[in-house]
């Protein structure tokens, strides 16, 4: 048997082709108790062909992760991988390829680097314990452009072989949707919320168990922080959230934009940005939901709301500032903390204007975990407050 020393094509007869999304979220604030078996089942969403659980045993949900990660080095190193003997490496490689041909050399140097890549995850990424994955699978978006995809054996790699834009547009909404409502859970915990996601992956499957790879997507690390056991009433709750957002359409971008506030890869400023957006989108729904409640205190309990810097009586909402809108909403929607909320939405709102219009506050002192914690609070309050429905 001839001893094949570079990749071949991938074509049609390696198909037909199923893809996988994976997408693995650390979730700091929860451990599972002992005597979960493998996982824990979280929520299923057959519009999205997918699944989404807990788990602690993360490894076993990366190894095409870690695959993948190693072929990408392997490719950018000509499949030589890392340098063991400096720069006789290239002259090593070809006399290995020469004696077992390269889909031997390709094989034992493929399992060298993801193991070297599972490592380096485990020290990049402090396990927290828990884990959120959401895992869909289904017939291909968009065809697969087969010349930009070559292999060895049952394993196919390539440069954008897989666009990944039209999996992660379609998987966005419910992704995103699962990972805040467990968040929001969350909060009745003396967890932390934070949900922070580190990694997605497409991949294609074709015939006899052979599969493609293409390019991995980074999306922040996980961090240690103190958790909370979960509970059968945790997970109910961030159930209860998933439909609600998944259905409102008008809040999608702003889950989104929360989402990325949580990327560890980021920079404070970036998160900042990105979580006072979602605020503000969040706060602009909730005030035309809760208009005509408000409209109601108004008129008929103006003497129980919190003093106010301005006569909102003769305000048309039109002319409300934003921190007349979040005074609205939270006056509706939780008057008992009305006062408070609305002092700490000022005191943002005014180091924000600090360092956009004057630079008086450093990037690295902007307040993100405020702005998250606002967030979260009037996300579950116009979901229970059933906004989506208007």
């Amino acid at each position: 048997m001839k001893k094949r020393s570079t990749p071949d094509l991938v074509g049609e007869e390696h198909g037909p082709f199923t893809y996988t999304y994976l997408a693995i979220a650390a979730v700091p604030g929860m451990r599972l108790s002992d005597d979960t078996e493998g996982h824990l089942d979280f929520c299923s969403l057959p519009e999205w062909n997918a699944e989404v659980f807990l788990t602690e045993d993360w490894d076993t949900h990366c190894v095409h992760i870690d695959r993948s990660a190693a072929l990408a080095y392997l490719m950018l190193t000509g499949f030589r991988g890392r340098k063991r003997f400096g720069r006789l490496s290239v002259y090593w490689h070809k006399l290995m390829v020469f004696l077992f041909g390269g889909e031997k050399v390709f094989r034992d140097r493929l399992e060298r680097e993801t193991i070297a890549a599972r490592a380096r995850r485990h020290e990049n990424h402090k396990s927290p314990r828990c884990y959120l994955v959401y895992r869909a699978m289904g017939d291909l978006i968009q065809p697969v452009p087969l010349n930009a995809a070559r292999r060895f054996g049952n394993i196919g790699f390539g440069i954008d072989a897989i666009q990944g834009v039209p999996y992660r547009e379609q998987h966005r909404r419910a992704l995103h949707s699962s990972a805040t409502a467990l968040s929001l859970a969350l909060v009745d915990t003396n967890g932390s919320p934070h949900i922070h996601f580190f990694q997605d992956l497409i991949y294609l499957t074709g015939k006899d168990g052979f599969t493609l790879y293409s390019h991995t997507l980074e999306m922040g690390a996980a961090t240690l922080i103190i958790s909370s056991l979960s509970s059968a009433g945790c997970i109910d709750t961030a159930k209860s959230y998933i439909p609600r957002m998944i259905n409102d359409n008008r809040i999608e971008i702003a889950i989104s934009l929360f989402v990325e506030s949580q990327n560890k890869k980021n920079d404070n400023l970036r998160s900042f940005i990105a979580a006072w957006s979602a605020l503000e989108l969040l706060i602009n729904r909730l005030s035309k939901v809760a208009r005509a409640e408000w409209r109601s205190l108004l008129e008929t309990r103006m003497s129980t709301l919190p003093p106010w810097d301005r006569n909102l009586v003769e305000v048309s909402s039109e002319e409300y500032r934003m921190r007349d809108r979040f005074f609205s909403v939270t006056c509706v929607l939780d008057l008992d903390s009305a006062q408070a909320d609305s002092e700490a939405f000022i005191r943002i709102n005014d180091v924000r204007s600090g360092f956009y219009h004057r630079m008086e506050v450093r990037d690295k002192d902007l307040p993100t975990n405020d702005v998250q914690t606002l967030f979260r609070k009037y996300l579950r309050l116009g979901l229970a407050h059933q906004y989506d429905k208007n």
